[in-house]
């Protein structure tokens, strides 16, 4: 065989390659083949007492400098030395020590230089010491100094439906969504360090119901951002070397029909849903080395209230589900946990104020003791002196804690 034949076969070969590897990855986005699946039963959850979920639980507490007020929070990521909370309502940033005290914070501005005007996203790169405020709506992306948020520069973007950011190595991948005649198409692109367009990937359901809700953000995991759409089926992980498929998540019979995503807007499909038995709206996506955790609604016919959230909770080791929640329970206090929507290298990671323990609670909404702002941050003995001592206007407190396999 001569060189010039070889080179040829060898073309064709990698041209087969490609086309299988393609075939593969939409073969398992689409029924989950080939995939770690991840086995749930909606109708199988449980309320379960947080002594039988959690285990070596910390809890931190986080200032309340005057004037300085978190409130609601959309995200929360982690660096070695710092917390970082964002209000998506507020269009702030809280960056905080590890021992949660306030630093400072990265606010919504204007459209100028090193301003920002629509908070959507935010991203963190401790290699470069940098925070990323994400502002869709100018189409740029502003960088601070993660050390003492200091302005240091910004980028356009060319991408208008983008709505969340993440960086893996020098690329950016971002989550686009665009309504086209009351249907939602959704891709992943793939930019460089400048923002130019590398590729689109992962065309998903062009249907009313793919979207990502706001709750899902990307997820660092080493080197990878884990993410999963609202009504797929699929944990998807980006990379340097491209969006992959890593685990189908199945519902059995409460897999929500194929004749839901033919409704004409996205009005009808959900309330096509509300009146099911269905599981979908897959959420708040966490992984570590041991565990994969989202949480997802549970839709009821003929019940008042049509969607319950669930949290699954899935043991990489054991490969099984080891936790199937429709609530969290305390002894015998009245109080709700909320499910750990967060998470480091290591940990889960539930975020508790006043509001999400107490709720409407009459007799503590009208305790004068309850009111203002306790004294002090740092770590909290335990979890009955937070609920002991915690006020309406405090910031949030982190509970850290590995769930029990």
């Amino acid at each position: 065989m001569n060189i010039y034949s070889f080179i040829k076969r060898f073309r064709v070969a990698a041209v087969i390659l490609s086309l299988t590897s393609l075939f593969l990855i939409l073969s398992f986005d689409s029924k989950g083949q080939g995939l770690e699946t991840i086995v749930v039963n909606p109708n199988g959850a449980k309320k379960v007492e947080w002594s039988d979920f959690a285990r070596d639980v910390k809890i931190l507490k986080l200032e309340n400098p005057d004037d300085v007020i978190v409130g609601r929070v959309s995200k929360v990521l982690f660096t070695k030395d710092r917390v970082l909370v964002m209000n998506w309502f507020a269009k702030t940033i809280f960056v905080f020590n590890t021992d949660g005290k306030y630093l400072y914070s990265l606010q919504a501005q204007g459209k100028g230089p090193g301003e920002f005007e629509r908070l959507e996203d935010f991203e963190v790169d401790e290699t470069t010491g940098s925070v990323y405020a994400f502002d869709n709506l100018n189409q740029k992306v502003v960088a601070f100094s993660l050390a003492d948020g200091k302005f240091l520069k910004e980028q356009r973007f060319n991408f208008l439906f983008a709505t969340h950011l993440t960086k893996v190595g020098q690329d950016w991948v971002l989550f686009e969504r665009f309504n086209n005649d009351g249907k939602y198409q959704s891709k992943i692109i793939k930019a460089d360090k400048d923002f130019k367009l590398k590729s689109r990937e992962l065309p998903a359901l062009k249907t009313p119901l793919a979207d990502a809700y706001s709750s899902n953000f990307f997820y660092k995991y080493k080197e990878t951002s884990r993410f999963i759409f609202g009504q797929n089926d699929t944990v998807y992980s980006a990379s340097s070397k491209g969006v992959v498929p890593v685990y189908h998540v199945d519902f059995g019979k409460y897999k929500v029909d194929e004749d839901y995503y033919e409704s004409t807007t996205i009005y009808d499909a959900m309330d096509a849903l509300k009146n099911s038995n269905y599981a979908a709206k897959k959420a708040n996506l966490v992984e570590t080395d041991e565990w994969v955790g989202f949480t997802y609604v549970k839709y009821n016919r003929g019940v008042k209230k049509k969607g319950m959230w669930r949290y699954a909770l899935y043991s990489k080791k054991e490969k099984k589900l080891s936790f199937n929640l429709k609530g969290l329970a305390y002894n015998d206090l009245d109080v709700v946990i909320p499910y750990p929507y967060y998470g480091n290298s290591n940990s889960l990671v539930s975020k508790l104020d006043f509001y999400d323990l107490f709720g409407e609670n009459e007799k503590e909404l009208n305790n004068e003791g309850r009111s203002g702002v306790s004294e002090g941050y740092g770590p909290i003995e335990s979890f009955e002196e937070m609920v002991r001592t915690i006020r309406m206007d405090d910031n949030p407190y982190l509970v850290f804690f590995k769930p029990k396999f």
